[in-house]
């Protein structure tokens, strides 16, 4: 079983793969809108997670996503 502290590090490493999927989509010529919210929606729902997560454990989010 993972500890929270490396749940939210996998968790954030998800949502910064996703960043760049997001900023790789936004580059192209003719950016896939279905594609972009799918990716966007995904982030939102592990920076969710990771809330949760350090909310759990009595931490503050601000630093994680900067």
């Amino acid at each position: 079983m993972m500890s929270r502290y490396a749940q939210v590090e996998a968790l954030r490493m998800v949502h910064n793969q996703l960043d760049l999927e997001v900023q790789e989509e936004i580059q192209r010529p003719c950016p896939d809108g279905v594609r972009l919210r799918r990716l966007k929606s995904q982030k939102l729902e592990i920076k969710d997670r990771i809330s949760r997560l350090m909310a759990q454990r009595g931490l503050a989010t601000r630093a994680i996503f900067r």
